[in-house]
C-alpha cells in the first residue's frame, strides 16, 4: 500500500499528538490524480475498500518530545501536499462510490428492494461503506435510486431525499457518466428529467 497523504494533529492539554497515514492499494484511482480521496470526506469518513488508515500515537504536550515528534511528522506530511475528501458518484476500481444520504437505507422503505449496498445506514447508525459493486450500477439501477421513496420515523417519504438529493446525484452522474445517464433518462424520462429539470 502507498502513502497518499498524512494527517497530523498536535492534541490538547493532556491528549496524545497523532497522526493519521492514509494509505491506499489502487494506483490507477481516478480520484488520486486529483489529490482526493473519500477517506478524508467529513466526520464519519468512508472506509475504502483499497483504502487504510494507520494511526500513530505520540506524547502529551507536557511531554519534552511532543514538539520534535510533531514536526517531524509534519515534516513527513509535507511530502505528500495537500489532499481534500471526495463527495459525489464515482467508479473506484470493483465500486461505485455513492454519498448520497438515505440513499443507503435498508429500512422504512415499505416493499421497495433496498439498493445492493456494502453496508446499510440506519436510524442509529451511520454506514461507512457507501459502495454498490460496479457491475450493478446500470441504467436500471440508477432509476431505482432516483424513484427510491425513504420513509421518516415519524412517517412519510424523507422529502429532502426527492427533492435534493436525487436531482444533486443526477447531475453528478450526468458530470461522470453522461452515456449511463442519458441511458437511465430513456427508461424513465418523466421521473428523470423532473428531478434534474435540465430537460424540457
Amino acid at each position: 500500500m502507498d502513502t497518499i497523504c498524512i494527517i497530523v494533529r498536535s492534541g490538547k492539554d493532556r491528549e496524545r499528538a497523532e497522526a493519521d497515514e492514509y494509505m491506499c492499494e489502487y494506483a490507477d484511482c481516478p480520484l488520486r490524480e486529483q489529490n482526493r480521496c473519500i477517506q478524508l470526506q467529513g466526520f464519519i469518513s468512508p472506509r475504502c475498500p483499497y483504502g487504510k488508515v494507520k494511526g500513530h500515537d505520540g506524547p502529551t504536550k507536557r511531554s519534552r518530545e511532543h514538539h520534535a515528534w510533531v514536526n517531524s511528522w509534519k515534516k513527513e506530511a509535507e511530502k505528500y501536499g495537500d489532499w481534500f475528501g471526495w463527495n459525489k458518484v464515482a467508479y473506484i476500481g470493483d465500486y461505485v462510490y455513492l454519498p448520497y444520504p438515505h440513499m443507503d437505507s435498508d429500512r422504512l422503505l415499505y416493499g421497495q428492494v433496498p439498493l445492493p449496498f456494502q453496508d446499510y445506514s440506519s436510524f442509529m447508525h451511520s454506514s461507512d461503506k457507501p459502495f454498490i459493486p460496479r457491475n450493478s450500477f446500470n441504467a436500471e439501477m440508477v432509476v431505482r435510486a432516483a424513484k427510491l421513496r425513504p420513509q421518516a420515523m415519524v412517517g412519510g417519504t424523507i422529502t429532502k431525499y426527492v427533492y435534493e438529493i436525487v436531482p444533486q446525484f443526477l447531475l453528478d452522474l450526468l458530470e461522470l457518466d453522461p452515456g449511463l445517464f442519458n441511458e437511465a433518462v430513456s427508461l424513465e424520462p418523466p421521473c428523470l428529467s423532473a428531478s434534474t429539470n435540465i430537460f424540457p
